[in-house]
C-alpha cells in the first residue's frame, strides 16, 4: 500500500470536520433550541405504515436489529476474505474504528446534557444513538471491503437504505428521537473519514451529493413547510420530513463510499477508466 499524499490527508480531515460540524449543529439545534426539541419529539415514535402499535413495534424492533446482525455477518465475512488476500492490517484498522465509533457514541449519550425546553420525550439524553452509529460503521466497513468495481454505487444505496431503516426503526419504536440517529450517523461519517486507505477515488461521487442534496431540500420542504401550510396534518408531515432527513444523512456518509479506495486492489482495466472519468 503506497503512502499516503499530503492531499489526501487534508481530503480526509476536511471530510472528517464536515460530518462532525453537522453533528455539532444537529445537536446545537433540535437538543438545544425549543422549536428544534418541539421538532424532535414529534418524530418520536412516528408511524408511516399504519399499523397497530403492538405490531409496529414487534416489526420495526426486528429491522432495527436485524439489520445490525445483517451488516455484522458481512462485515465478517468480507474481513475473512480480505485476510484471505493478505490485507489483515488494513481490515483490522477498519474494526478497530468501528469499535470507535460506537465507544464514542456511548460516551457523548453519557457525557451530554438535554435540557428540558419542551415537555414530552424522554427527560435524560439520548443523543446519539450508538445503535444507529453501529448499523452506519458496519455499513462503511462493508463498502470498504468489496472490491472496488462498478458495483460498488449500487452497494452503497443498498447500505444507505439498510441504515435509514435502521434509523426510522430507532424512532417508530420510541428507541431513540430522530435527532439521536442522525447524530450517530454523523459522527460515524467523522470517524470513518479518518481511516479512510489512502489512494485516488476511483470515479466521480456528483452523482452521490446530487441524491443527498435533493433529499435534505425535501427533508427541509417536509419539516418546515408541510406544517405551517396544512397544521391539521403536522404529525404526518413531521413523519416524513424525519423520515428524508434520515436518508438524507445515511447517502451523505454511505454514498461517496462509492468512490473511495478500498482494502482491496482495482484491477488495472478499473484504475485506468474510473481514474480517467474523475480527472
Amino acid at each position: 500500500m503506497r503512502r499516503m499524499l499530503p492531499g489526501e490527508a487534508i481530503r480526509r480531515i476536511l471530510a472528517a470536520l464536515m460530518h462532525a460540524g453537522a453533528a455539532l449543529l444537529c445537536f446545537a439545534y433540535f437538543v438545544g433550541t425549543p422549536t428544534g426539541q418541539a421538532l424532535d419529539n414529534a418524530g418520536l415514535g412516528m408511524d408511516l405504515v399504519g399499523m397497530p402499535e403492538a405490531e409496529r413495534l414487534q416489526l420495526f424492533d426486528g429491522v432495527r436489529v436485524g439489520a445490525v446482525l445483517a451488516l455484522a455477518v458481512l462485515a465478517c465475512a468480507l474481513g475473512l476474505w480480505a485476510l484471505l488476500r493478505r490485507r489483515a492490517a488494513a481490515a483490522a484498522v477498519l474494526a478497530l474504528a468501528a469499535v470507535g465509533v460506537v465507544v464514542l457514541a456511548g460516551a457523548l449519550r453519557r457525557a451530554l446534557m438535554r435540557p428540558e425546553l419542551v415537555p414530552g420525550g424522554y427527560d435524560y439524553n439520548t443523543w446519539p444513538s450508538g445503535h444507529v452509529a453501529a448499523a452506519c460503521a458496519l455499513a462503511v466497513v462493508c463498502l470498504r471491503l468489496l472490491p472496488p468495481g462498478r458495483l460498488r454505487p449500487a452497494a452503497a444505496l443498498v447500505a444507505a437504505t439498510a441504515v435509514a431503516a435502521a434509523s426510522y426503526a430507532s424512532a417508530t419504536t420510541f428507541a431513540h428521537r430522530p435527532s439521536d440517529t442522525i447524530g450517530g450517523v454523523l459522527l460515524c461519517g467523522a470517524v470513518m473519514a479518518l481511516c479512510r486507505a489512502p489512494g485516488r477515488r476511483l470515479r466521480s461521487t456528483w452523482w452521490a451529493w446530487t441524491v443527498t442534496l435533493i433529499i435534505g431540500l425535501a427533508s427541509a420542504a417536509l419539516l418546515i413547510l408541510g406544517p405551517a401550510l396544512d397544521p391539521p396534518n403536522a404529525y404526518a408531515w413531521a413523519a416524513l420530513g424525519w423520515a428524508a432527513a434520515m436518508g438524507c444523512a445515511a447517502c451523505a456518509v454511505l454514498l461517496p463510499e462509492s468512490a473511495a479506495p478500498g482494502v482491496q486492489p482495482a484491477s488495472p482495466r478499473l484504475r485506468r477508466g474510473d481514474a480517467a472519468a474523475s480527472a
